[in-house]
């Protein structure tokens, strides 16, 4: 309902010269410590025992998310009572404050000339109530949605400002009601039938996800538009991205396709299926499934990496799309140290369009949900690169704690909004060794900073860095610190994207959705879902063309492997129906099938090529064998009359040696 932006657009438009503003999100993991210490960090010193800001100024200190902390055992929220403590002048007099816990004597510390402003969604969904003692001291201002004639007026306003001002055609910008009107009908109609539930608690949907799908409608620049029939198929586009994305289920899906269809009708005047005809798959003239409606595709990823201006367009053909994305694949192989051998099928084209749709916009954030191996990182690293953003992850080591991730943060920080680089954070779930991660991730999503990250020394050194460009920008007119920070947070979020890879596998990641706001608010989720059947084939038709194999044979065990893995879902379905206990067919574990079979395939053409040669070399000495036999006999054929003529000779010569011995013994008897 713009809360936080009202609070903060009034309180930062006050006078630099007398108000001072402090900022802070709290989360369900916010500790009374880090409340303090934030608070701490940015008063002086009047007099003895007493802070405040500078003399002469007022300071605004603004809590967002406030009934978001944990309640501790006894029922209290320490972030809560300490602000409280603050403000209650009666119980600790003359001023409010709070003991210093840093001293050893832990003197008190009165807090002067702080207001306390907050902002907090009603209880529920991770919320809890405030205690009547800290209400008792705030003036309560309640803020309902906005009408539906407000809310047409505004969006209306905003798109035939644009259309206007880039002199789009009079039946571009005549459409600006239907668009507005077709947007509120199809974001009541989430908010009132997809309803959050303990295993869709993102299932919430808000005023950003309104302004989302404005926004996507204006990404379409003039030379692209072809006619109202694009930017309807533009509009049907943008409602998917936003609000179906998220989506965990076919029949939440085909609930949305539906409105999709009627509002196309009812709103534009237009037939859903002519407009859409050239995704008819069957030839029944008609685009009622969810297959074809997987074919409308927008994005920029038919221009060049890095380009400076890539067009935001429709792309029609997926073979050329495929044929693109490939080249810039390529591209990114030879460029990058780690390569990534990616199949381009047509689900992967799709999220690889969604992440590069959320990076494209300034101060967009990610959240990428799936199972292993499901392409989350691949695509947000692929998407990256064709925005020319440097990717920037964390590496976890045996020492590493809330301290090295801070430094993590510190350092990429620096980069994006000092140095003006343009990144992207990627992080997943599985590099959460503390929620405290988490919670510093929050305030990065909801502030665009981490609430004393920096010290002193160093702020100095940031606003140095970012002197010039506030200058050149005209953000920081007297270049005071606190403008200078102001406009280094600011880069930062414009500069900086943040995508998150989270696994909807056990209870950690509906607890924290619940515990951190900003994770489902000021993030675009896309939802992951099992490969279809053309994911399927595309994959092991990459990974078995490198085996050597007859084409028919190739695409029998192409269609074995994807029936393999498709009769595990519909049995771990079955397996999860009777047994109550869940199994996981996922990417990886098809990934693994494929290898596997390659390995079994691979060891038992060596056990058969082995024997084969085994009797193979076996014949090849009896064959041997053979030929010196028949070589030996025909040598034996051939010296048989030498034989004879030396049996002759031997004879003989035995006759001439018994007559000898007869005479030698004669002589040894004399």
């Amino acid at each position: 309902t713009g809360k936080t932006a009202y609070m903060q657009q009034s309180l930062f438009a006050l006078d630099k010269d007398n108000y001072q503003q402090i900022i802070m999100g709290f989360s369900a993991q916010t500790k009374c410590a880090q409340t303090q210490d934030l608070v701490d960090a940015k008063l002086d010193r009047r007099k003895k025992g007493v802070y405040g800001p500078p003399p002469g100024k007022l300071c605004v200190l603004m809590i967002d998310d406030l009934n978001m902390p944990n309640k501790e055992t006894y029922g209290a929220q320490p972030p809560i009572e300490i602000l409280r403590q603050m403000v209650d002048a009666n119980a600790y007099e003359p001023t409010g404050g709070w003991y210093e816990r840093k001293d050893s004597t832990h003197p008190f510390r009165g807090i002067i000339d702080v207001l306390l402003f907050a902002a907090m969604g009603p209880p529920g969904g991770g919320r809890t109530f405030v205690t009547a003692r800290m209400l008792g001291h705030l003036y309560l201002v309640s803020f309902p949605l906005l009408d539906d004639e407000n809310m047409t007026k505004i969006f209306s306003t905003i798109l035939e400002w644009k259309f206007q001002a880039d002199n789009f055609p009079e039946e571009i910008s005549s459409m600006t009601k239907k668009i507005v009107s077709a947007t509120l009908d199809v974001y009541k109609s989430a908010v009132a039938e997809l309803l959050p539930t303990p295993l869709k608690v993102h299932y919430t949907f808000n005023l950003r996800d309104f302004a989302k799908i404005i926004f996507g409608t204006m990404l379409l620049k003039k030379n692209e538009c072809d006619g109202p029939g694009r930017h309807v198929r533009l509009w049907i586009h943008e409602v998917w991205r936003v609000i179906g994305d998220r989506l965990t289920e076919n029949s939440d899906r085909e609930w949305m396709l539906a409105k999709t269809r009627d509002l196309t009708k009812s709103v534009f005047n237009m037939g859903f299926d002519e407009l859409m005809k050239h995704l008819d798959l069957d030839g029944d003239g008609k685009v009622s499934t969810l297959e074809e409606v997987r074919g409308l595709v927008f994005g920029d990823m038919m221009s060049e990496p890095a380009a400076p201006s890539r067009q935001y367009s429709e792309c029609p053909d997926i073979p050329a799309l495929q044929a693109r994305v490939e080249g810039h694949l390529d591209q990114y192989n030879m460029m990058s140290t780690k390569k990534m051998d990616l199949v381009c099928f047509l689900y992967m084209l799709e999220h690889l369009s969604r992440v590069a749709r959320v990076i494209k916009n300034p101060g967009g954030n990610a959240l990428l949900v799936g199972v292993g191996g499901s392409g989350r990182q691949s695509c947000a690293k692929l998407a990256a690169f064709l925005a020319d953003f440097l990717v920037y992850q964390v590496e976890l080591t045996r020492g590493y704690d809330q301290t090295a991730f801070r430094d993590d943060i510190k350092k990429l920080l620096m980069n994006s909004g000092g140095k003006g680089e343009k990144y992207v954070f990627l992080f997943s779930d599985s590099q959460i060794k503390s929620e405290g991660f988490v919670e510093d991730l929050n305030n990065l999503l909801n502030a665009g900073e981490v609430p004393n990250l920096f010290a002193a020394d160093e702020k100095v050194t940031l606003c140095e860095m970012v002197r010039a460009g506030a200058r050149a920008e005209g953000k920081a007119p007297e270049g005071t610190p606190t403008q200078l920070y102001g406009y280094f947070v600011e880069r930062c979020r414009q500069m900086l994207a943040i995508v998150l890879c989270f696994s909807p596998i056990g209870d950690a990641w509906r607890s924290r959705l619940r515990q951190f706001p900003s994770l489902v608010n000021c993030c675009t989720i896309d939802w992951f879902t099992e490969w279809p059947a053309d994911a399927l084939n595309a994959v092991a038709n990459k990974f078995l063309g490198e085996v050597e194999m007859e084409d028919t044979v190739r695409r029998s065990c192409v269609e074995m492997c994807s029936l393999f893995h498709s009769s595990t879902r519909e049995l771990a379905v079955e397996f999860k129906e009777k047994l109550k206990r869940i199994y996981y067919a996922t990417p990886t574990s098809f990934l693994e099938l494929i290898q596997t079979f390659k390995s079994l395939l691979a060891g038992k053409r060596k056990e058969v090529a082995d024997l084969n040669d085994k009797y193979q070399n076996g014949v090849d000495k009896i064959i041997t064998t053979e030929v010196s036999v028949a070589f030996m006999k025909e040598e034996l054929i051939a010296l048989q009359p030498k034989l004879v003529a030396k049996n002759i000779e031997v004879e003989a010569m035995m006759v001439q040696v018994g007559e000898e011995s007869v005479k030698t013994n004669k002589v040894k008897e004399v």
